[in-house]
């Protein structure tokens, strides 16, 4: 949510009875006149009945000029390397450059793997697997505007999953009080417990002390080991 607000990246859904020719107009109008990260789309749902069965069908218009607006913004946007991530802190944020350094040097030796990103704020991230390479969530560093560099641990896709398939990845039940236990983790872990994985709260990266960082990394790269 922070990210969006901050890189103005919406996706409007217009839920209508019925797509005519002004709302066609409207639709068009808006993602002309709207910004690259911002699409609009319109959805109208037919009610369709077989016996007992219904079923709505939706129609929609707009959604190849979102899409297009979609590839041409990401087209236009540099992808944030750690060079060039660590470039913009040596002009921007050099207090935040040592931890920097210290904590993509321990992501790299850990194993975790590095994705480059699009977005308007410098972000380094790092994706966390499970043993089977399945998707857990993310490791992100991102310096937002006016703000010290964060640390943020993205589960969102946890969330959803059944409870009896979390149980199945080893360590991920016991990882929000894993997390809490570490120094300057504290209130992460508790919104990992307390919302299921859902929610997620931000570490300025200064707050943390190296031990932290290493144990941070070494909790998420011991999921991927885990049996």
């Amino acid at each position: 949510m922070a990210n969006n607000l901050s890189d103005g990246r919406f996706r409007i859904v217009l839920a209508v009875d019925a797509i005519n020719p002004d709302l066609k107009r409207m639709v068009e109008y808006l993602n002309a006149m709207s910004g690259p990260a911002t699409s609009i789309i319109a959805v109208a749902y037919a009610r369709l009945s077989d016996q007992e069965t219904d079923i709505l069908m939706p129609r929609i218009y707009g959604e190849e000029l979102a899409e297009a607006k979609s590839a041409a913004d990401a087209g236009r946007k540099p992808t944030w390397t750690i060079e060039s991530f660590r470039s913009w802190l040596g002009t921007n944020s050099p207090s935040n450059l040592e931890k920097f350094n210290h904590f993509t040097a321990q992501a790299a030796a850990s194993g975790l793997t590095f994705h480059g990103s699009t977005s308007i704020s410098p972000t380094a991230t790092f994706a966390i697997l499970a043993p089977d390479n399945t998707r857990l969530g993310t490791l992100s560093l991102i310096a937002y505007t006016g703000q010290n560099t964060s640390v943020e641990l993205d589960f969102y896709g946890v969330s959803r999953m059944e409870p009896q398939q979390r149980a199945t990845i080893a360590g991920l039940s016991e990882l929000p009080a894993t997390v809490a236990g570490i120094p300057g983790m504290e209130r992460v872990g508790e919104r990992l417990s307390a919302t299921v994985f859902a929610n997620r709260k931000n570490t300025p990266l200064t707050e943390l002390p190296d031990e932290s960082i290493q144990q941070l990394i070494g909790v998420l790269a011991a999921l991927q080991t885990q049996t």
